[in-house]
């Protein structure tokens, strides 16, 4: 026979969902010197198998999207590979916990997408993005490209008491995903705008460390909380770079999408720089759309 237990509201199922509140990283208020980006990235590499020129992109792309709000432009960032298994996922949710005021989502919709960035200070980390474009999602890819804008929105028609109005959501946010063959499924404007980290198997004796929140979380929030707090040591550096430092080469879309992580590597040192420069001289030297001149 079974007691009687008595139902409480606690102890039924929200049907309806409950709201979550964004990821925020702790708050440190010791100084932080520039060697917190080795920190960062040896962190990284525990848990990413990837290569030293993308464990320093996501690096200084955490950077940038612990402060996108400080850029005119935020470039996306895409973790891709041909096949399951490659650790993207893990990836994903490495740099999400690095993050303040961030989401680790999936199965996103427009209308959900529009509520998360329509106070335009929040980072999401969206994976398996190819499920959500492959929904026919016109307005979800719209609003990944104007999203990469301050001033990004989409308008939307809603009924008020004096009958239809325009409003317009707000679609600037941060945002990286991952998925298997994403960068193929993904629209040209998209795909261009977007910082690219192949990922593939780790062989024997490559892998890497198995990401466990309740084992790992505490040195992710130190981390990750000392970088926020360098980065808002050097606000006025970042925010007022010199961008005649960027190669003269880097021009157009591509200028916008790789000046927040110039900015931030040059601060760190010039260690940092020749990193970063040496990651965009590569991706024009792999370009379709180079011309002979570049």
């Amino acid at each position: 026979n079974q007691e009687d237990v008595s139902v409480t509201q606690a102890s039924v199922t929200n049907w309806n969902g409950a709201e979550v509140d964004a990821y925020s990283l702790e708050t440190y208020s010791e100084t932080v010197g520039n060697e917190i980006l080795d920190e960062v990235e040896s962190l990284i590499r525990e848990f990413v198998f990837a290569t030293e020129r993308d464990t320093g992109l996501l690096t200084t792309w955490i950077g940038h999207a612990n402060k996108f709000t400080w850029f005119k432009y935020t470039p996306r960032l895409g973790f891709t590979a041909g096949v399951h298994e490659c650790g993207k996922s893990q990836a994903l949710e490495v740099c999400q916990l690095l993050t303040n005021n961030s989401y680790y989502l999936s199965d996103v919709t427009p209308a959900s997408f529009f509520t998360y960035t329509q106070h335009g200070d929040k980072a999401l980390f969206i994976d398996e993005m190819r499920d959500c474009l492959g929904k026919g999602e016109s307005s979800l890819r719209s609003a990944l490209k104007t999203g990469m804008k301050s001033n990004g929105s989409v308008p939307r028609v809603e009924m008020g008491p004096h009958g239809r109005r325009v409003v317009q959501f707000r679609t600037y946010s941060a945002v990286a995903f991952g998925g298997v063959s994403v960068k193929e499924t993904i629209d040209i404007e998209n795909r261009s705008r977007t910082h690219w980290v192949p990922m593939q198997r780790a062989m024997l004796g490559e892998d890497t460390e198995t990401l466990d929140q309740r084992k790992h979380l505490p040195k992710f929030q130190e981390i990750g909380s000392r970088y926020l707090k360098w980065l808002r040591q050097n606000e006025d550096a970042i925010r007022n770079y010199d961008t005649s430092k960027m190669p003269v080469h880097v021009i157009g879309r591509r200028r916008d999408k790789w000046l927040p992580l110039f900015a931030i590597a040059d601060v760190a040192g010039s260690k940092w720089v020749e990193r970063v420069k040496a990651c965009a001289f590569e991706e024009l030297d792999n370009s379709e759309e180079m011309t002979d001149n570049l």
